[in-house]
């Protein structure tokens, strides 16, 4: 995608501009105007770079010696051209280094990545990614009054064993993260890791059962809680989950979570945030394939599959619904235990919130001494 230039038909023009100006005898505007002239260096829109705020560098900079061209004998060329950098989250950060040329020779610019959540390029051309999430944007390198462009690739890969604790995540309302659950698991021992990654047992009543598949998910929301029917893998020992879409791929590797009992089956688990979001934004406006196997007794089985459809946008505006079962509110009676109260009322919540607001209630003694409208 990168773009040369050549300038020589300019140099053709000045001399004829130079010849017109030498027959009017002064430097008067040909329509008599009595203005600048484009030679003059008072003259309006002169081709100083422009105010963009940052400098563009001359081009002819670093050309002694070896070249005799001037700046209309421009060939500019911006590279790598079309560059792919993989990242490998955990591990050390990739760079890589872009240049403008000028005849072979390397001369300075003024460099600008598009998408600045991919990662961000210095003044020298040297580009650091992010290492939260992948896709393609465009680095642009500006050499006075010419402009360069080429794609920029990042792949994303991410492996991870239990949960993240420089990610912690609040429990509300709504449970943990605000989607509910017993939260995710610790890490796998190598023994259980080894048989995620085996050859699985295919078992026919193993089913999703939410998400649905093909469900279109906006961007900036929580990351949905994933529930299955086990089939016959009663209180599974641990799941390995695998994410992927263009430039991502995720696995990750879950014991059974803590909070579940020893015997309890294991049939739900969300997916991290910090992972959700990743992998969101990432293959926005394209498909998310998720794969899930679980493991007992040495063996695995799996995996169930789904595809979602990831938009482009975010959800905007709030959800308002109806609850009759509610912490918010006390307003009915007849519930078992407690101060036998329950809650009904419409809440209101924004997308990516944890937890529910009250909204209205009718006839209620509400837990919160103002409701929003």
């Amino acid at each position: 995608m990168s773009r040369t230039f050549y300038n020589r038909g300019l140099f053709a023009v000045a001399i004829l501009g130079a010849l017109a100006l030498g027959c009017s005898g002064d430097s008067e505007r040909s329509d008599g105007t009595g203005g600048p002239g484009p030679g003059d260096p008072d003259a309006d829109g002169g081709d100083d770079g422009g105010d963009r705020g940052i400098d563009n560098p001359d081009p002819t900079d670093g050309l002694d010696g070896g070249y005799d061209g001037g700046p209309q004998d421009l060939e500019l060329r911006l590279s790598p051209d079309g560059a792919t950098l993989r990242v490998t989250r955990g591990d050390d950060l990739p760079t890589l280094q872009f240049e403008v040329t000028n005849h072979g020779r390397v001369v300075p610019a003024a460099f600008r990545v598009e998408n600045g959540e991919l990662g961000r390029i210095d003044d020298d051309g040297l580009f650091t990614p992010s290492g939260d999430q992948g896709g393609t944007t465009v680095i642009e390198a500006r050499v006075g009054s010419q402009v360069l462009h080429t794609a920029l690739t990042i792949e994303l890969e991410w492996i991870q064993n239990g949960t993240d604790p420089d990610h912690p995540v609040e429990t509300s309302s709504g449970g943990y993260g605000g989607v509910g659950g017993e939260g995710p698991g610790g890490p796998v021992s190598d023994e259980l890791r080894e048989t995620l990654d085996g050859e699985p047992i295919d078992d026919a009543a193993m089913a999703w059962l939410y998400p649905y598949d093909k469900t279109v998910f906006p961007l900036d929301l929580l990351a949905p809680l994933l529930m299955w029917a086990p089939g016959d893998v009663t209180a599974a020992e641990g799941i390995t989950l695998h994410l992927y879409g263009s430039n991502f791929e995720y696995r990750g590797y879950f014991a059974r979570p803590s909070p579940l009992a020893a015997d309890a089956d294991f049939v739900r688990h969300p997916i991290p945030q910090e992972v959700w979001e990743g992998a969101t934004k990432t293959v926005a406006g394209g498909e998310l394939h998720v794969e899930l196997s679980l493991a007992k007794d040495g063996k695995v089985y799996g995996p169930i599959e789904q595809s979602w459809k990831i938009a482009r946008g975010s959800l905007k505006g709030t959800v308002y619904y109806q609850s009759y079962g509610t912490h918010l509110a006390k307003n009915f009676g007849g519930a078992i235990g407690g101060d036998g109260r329950f809650g009904g009322a419409t809440l209101a919540i924004t997308p990516g919130a944890i937890e529910p607001e009250l909204a209205s209630v009718a006839c209620a003694t509400a837990s919160r001494a103002t409701a929003a409208a």
